[in-house]
């Protein structure tokens, strides 16, 4: 929910505010998200919401303490060499991280939030470890990526 304090017109991030509202049971504070989100979307675009939208809301509203289940996404094996934007050799060393990455995956697939911060010095190879994570994402899910540049 703190992704909507940020853009309250993002769907998917409505999506995900209304099924962590339900799954807690707050169905009332599901229904006030929705509204506000038509109308703000109205308002702004003169547009209604995304017919996918619109089903999941029905959905809660009809099962009334029912909880939707989240999209599924059956996850895939790591291709062996994930495509990077430049010619490089083979990636070794990270397993650890990789593993770390492929839990928090797992938990945001069962419906826990969160949120992942890659960070260190420059040339450790923060930007390959996660090109190498995000190209073997499971067909279907979608990663949020952002970078800070030094202004140095």
């Amino acid at each position: 929910l703190a992704l909507l304090r940020t853009d309250p017109l993002d769907e998917r991030a409505v999506g995900c505010g209304l099924r962590s509202l339900a799954a807690a049971g707050r169905l009332d504070a599901a229904a006030r998200l929705y509204a506000a989100y038509v109308r703000d979307l109205g308002a702004e675009f003169g547009v209604e919401p995304d017919a996918a939208l619109e089903e999941l809301h029905r959905a809660i509203v009809d099962g009334a303490g029912t909880t939707p289940v989240a999209p599924t996404v059956a996850p895939r094996p790591r291709p062996r060499s994930p495509p990077v934007p430049w010619g490089t050799t083979s990636f070794v060393g990270r397993r650890a991280e990789l593993a770390e990455l492929d839990e928090r995956l797992a938990s945001a697939l069962a419906g826990e939030g969160g949120l992942v911060v890659v960070e260190g010095e420059a040339g450790v190879g923060k930007t390959r470890l996660v090109e190498t994570f995000l190209a073997a994402l499971p067909d279907g899910v979608r990663a949020f990526t952002g970078r800070c540049l030094s202004a140095t």
